[in-house]
């Protein structure tokens, strides 16, 4: 008779087992699915911050590209407009000029003017996006390059502090869109100590 239960308590157990066995892989897989889904998530959110620093190093070119563009511009509107007050200067030495030659010299010295004028206000406007694009550093040292030429116009010892504060604003944001290079703040120490030589 012992026998005669065995088949049905060996089905019993095998039914158990299986169960066991099915809620357990079901368990594993639910476990599984979800690390599965964590690592996709972690795999999107490290894609979409390196596209959003990508994004910000092609805005950055961008303004860092157009700023010293303009930089340009207004250097080669001080430059001329320098050039031109010394034929002024040259022309009151000499006592006896044309009247042509002075009207030429004094329409000129008002074109440059007015063009320095314009491009003094386009830098001034791409100063403000330096500030917001990179910072409270290069900001700063982009306003003071801004004024170091608008002096340099008048004042020959702005023209040593404007190159100065030009070569090292190129150098730090050539090293800011620089995707190769170590992102750490020494990045900016040279800036900052230019920066503080002019504008303690």
């Amino acid at each position: 008779m012992a026998w005669e239960w065995l088949p049905g308590a060996a089905t019993v157990a095998g039914a158990l087992l299986g169960a066991s066995v099915g809620v357990a892989g079901m368990i594993i897989n639910s476990r599984v699915l979800i690390a599965g889904q964590k690592l996709q998530r972690e795999v999107f959110d490290a894609q979409l911050k390196a596209d959003q620093f990508k994004a910000l190093i092609a805005e950055k070119r961008k303004v860092y590209a157009k700023f010293l563009a303009q930089v340009e511009a207004v250097k080669s509107a001080v430059s001329r407009l320098r050039y031109l007050k010394m034929q002024v200067e040259e022309l009151k030495g000499r006592g006896s000029s044309s009247d042509d030659e002075r009207m030429r010299l004094h329409k000129e010295v008002v074109q440059v003017s007015e063009d320095l004028l314009s491009g003094m206000t386009e830098l001034r406007k791409l100063e403000a996006e330096v500030l917001v694009i990179a910072g409270p550093d290069l900001g700063a040292a982009a306003n003071l390059l801004a004024t170091a030429l608008s002096n340099s116009a008048r004042r020959s010892e702005s023209v040593a502090e404007a190159r100065e504060l030009y070569a090292v604003i190129c150098l730090t944001m050539h090293r800011d869109v620089d995707v190769d290079s170590d992102r750490r703040e020494g990045q900016f120490s040279l800036l900052r100590e230019t920066v503080e030589k002019y504008h303690p």
